[in-house]
């Protein structure tokens, strides 16, 4: 069973936090930035620097160096990658149905975009919930590789993954980090919260989506405590260091990918369902977190039907 706690509210920083937040920023004294055509100039400006959460920042590699590459893929051709040409990553006016002719408009598009040091030969996520995908709908389904600009250093790949998001958005307007702003409706899950210095902890416990779960409490997930020599023979050199290295912080795509199409006879349990609370201990405990409120508002399923609370909310406004 997979206990889950989900903060169905998204709450301003307060007036202290934005206060110190201010003072902690960084004077804009960083030198001319560099523009690559039709995808935009890139500057590291104030908004990036801040003394505590982003003291060094820097400039994204060109195009050249980062090599994006997307693929398609469809219900009717499930295994062939069909790849989008290179001119469609860089300008705005060879966007031609010539590169795509695969593509179909009336049908609902997703896109699959891995992180840091990953790709798509040894993130078998991403395969798999390509596939997961494909079962569910007959969508057009485009997985971006940009393995050659996602390596360590982390704060390269961090500012590289700026102009991978201008590539994919085509100049749709960017901003430092994911908000709920930059989408009609924006899930996160969180399962990495632990502290970064006393206990490793490579995620974040504020919620910055329209909605947010916590699975297991948001930082401890089950089976990451196993023997860690496991890991290796069951998933090889590459799979084992992943593991090892960030395995609370890498479940949230196999809770995803576990999501998108439920068992037919699963309980409510075993699809994810989460309730609204102020907090994991008070969800633990029973108190007070275990209804769904008038329509069902303070319930949502976490993961790839998310945004059916999305919509039920919105609807019964």
């Amino acid at each position: 069973m997979l206990a889950i706690s989900g903060l169905l509210v998204r709450k301003d920083l307060n007036p202290w936090v934005k206060q110190r937040f201010k003072q902690n920023q960084l004077q804009d004294n960083s030198p001319p930035g560099a523009c690559y055509g039709d995808l935009g100039c890139f500057n590291i400006t104030a908004d990036f620097k801040h003394l505590m959460y982003r003291p060094y920042n820097v400039m994204p590699e060109p195009p050249d160096k980062i090599k994006t590459k997307i693929f398609m893929y469809t219900r009717i051709k499930p295994t062939k990658r069909l790849r989008v040409s290179d001119q469609w990553l860089v300008y705005r006016q060879s966007r031609q149905a010539t590169f795509l002719p695969d593509f179909d408009g009336s049908k609902r598009t997703m896109v699959i975009i891995h992180g840091f040091v990953d790709n798509l030969s040894y993130g078998k996520w991403i395969t798999r919930l390509k596939d997961e995908l494909l079962i569910n709908g007959d969508y057009n389904v485009f997985v971006v590789d940009w393995s050659e600009g996602n390596g360590l250093p982390y704060s390269q790949a961090a500012a590289n993954s700026r102009l991978v998001g201008a590539q994919i958005a085509l100049n749709m307007p960017r901003s430092v980090r994911l908000d709920s702003s930059d989408a009609t409706f924006v899930d996160v899950i969180h399962t990495d919260a632990n502290p970064f210095l006393t206990r490793g902890g490579l995620g974040m416990s504020q919620a910055i989506g329209h909605i947010d779960f916590y699975p297991n409490g948001g930082s401890d997930q089950p089976g990451c405590t196993q023997d860690k020599i496991q890991s290796f023979l069951n998933g090889g050199f590459m799979e084992g260091t992943r593991q090892l290295v960030a395995c609370n912080h890498l479940r949230p795509t196999d809770y995803f990918i576990e999501s998108v199409n439920p068992k037919p006879n699963a309980s409510q349990l075993c699809r994810f369902r989460a309730h609204s609370c102020d907090s994991w201990q008070r969800f633990s405990m029973g108190k007070g977190c275990d209804g769904c409120g008038r329509a069902g508002r303070l319930c949502a399923q976490m993961g790839f039907h998310s945004v059916d609370w999305f919509r039920n909310r919105r609807n019964s406004k």
